[in-house]
């Protein structure tokens, strides 16, 4: 037989009612709303599986986007190698005035690489590269120029700048055709820009889907347990206990399908590899997709959260307001 429980003594009560102090009571409050929040949505697993499902679906879009955008600009390392600007120089040009053009160039900071092209070195590479080396051998005179091969810095210079230094270096007196092809890295260029906008338009377009959705789902979530609020506010649940509920619920759904979000851009990224890598060995190139850092993984987490909580704040006020009626 059990020996009978000691009756609760009120000295002990009401010193356990002294140690309580705030912070311990406002923790005590906010595990008890996460608690309830947890409890309201597996309630319904399925409805809260599809809700985040459509969140993460939403939050990937500009994710993926925004992951497509670091890797085209990633590129500007290859249009770096690729955008060259040829000065080819007067037959007659001074050596002196050659050297100091050369110099002149190299003191700029918007140009990543200056290379010299003697006009005998040009004859050498034509002959070795096509099959009129012996034809050119008789020639008494060199017909090929001296160049200026320049590499511009295209994160620094944007396509115009590049096509206003060409027509500068044009109208050098020891320059007698200065050119670049400037198509594909208008093409290029133009491509980049389209992506960052439609990124920024498809974002701010399935942020108002999240706080909608996340808005509509928190409301439904209260109709389900009206009485069991209302209850609550009887025996003395404040307006701010009832919110932080939905606050909580919000900040699941968001802060979940961010996650799953982040998933689902790294399965896109799997999936793409081996056709990018296909790509690449057509062009005897070698491709590798940047994944997002931690900055872009931050980022999404943190904007799925905040509009988890601003769409559940929206929805608890609107319900508080009902039940005040």
């Amino acid at each position: 037989m059990s020996s009978p429980r000691p009756p609760h003594r009120p000295e002990a009560v009401k010193e356990k009612q002294q140690t309580a102090t705030p912070v311990t009571v406002w923790l005590k409050h906010h595990q008890a709303a996460c608690k309830n929040a947890i409890k309201h949505l597996s309630h319904s697993p399925l409805s809260t599986l599809l809700t985040v499902f459509v969140v993460a679906i939403a939050l990937s879009l500009p994710a993926g986007l925004q992951v497509a955008i670091k890797n085209l600009e990633a590129g500007h390392n290859a249009v770096n190698n690729q955008a060259k600007i040829s000065l080819y120089l007067s037959m007659h040009t001074p050596k002196a005035e050659i050297t100091s053009l050369i110099t002149q160039l190299k003191n700029n900071d918007s140009l990543l690489d200056i290379t010299f092209i003697s006009a005998e070195q040009a004859l050498q590479d034509f002959q070795s590269s096509s099959q009129l080396g012996n034809t050119l051998s008789t020639l008494k005179h060199n017909p090929l120029p001296a160049s200026i091969i320049i590499t511009p810095n295209t994160k620094k210079l944007t396509i115009d700048d590049i096509e206003l230094l060409v027509a500068d270096y044009q109208a050098l007196e020891a320059v007698e055709l200065a050119q670049i092809d400037a198509g594909w890295l208008k093409k290029l260029f133009s491509i980049i820009d389209l992506a960052k906008h439609f990124a920024i338009g498809v974002g701010i377009f399935l942020i108002f889907a999240v706080l909608i959705l996340i808005g509509n789902t928190i409301r439904n979530l209260g109709q389900n347990f009206q009485e069991e609020i209302a209850i609550s506010k009887l025996v003395g649940a404040t307006d701010a206990y009832v919110r932080r509920i939905f606050l909580y619920s919000g900040l699941f759904y968001g802060l979940f399908g961010s996650l799953l979000g982040l998933l689902f851009v790294y399965l896109g990224m799997l999936w793409l590899t081996p056709h990018i890598n296909e790509l690449a060995d057509l062009y005897n190139g070698n491709i590798s997709l940047i994944p997002p850092d931690s900055g872009d993984i931050f980022s999404l987490l943190g904007i799925g959260t905040v509009l988890g909580l601003g769409g559940a704040w929206a929805a608890a006020n609107r319900i508080i307001n009902q039940l005040s009626l």
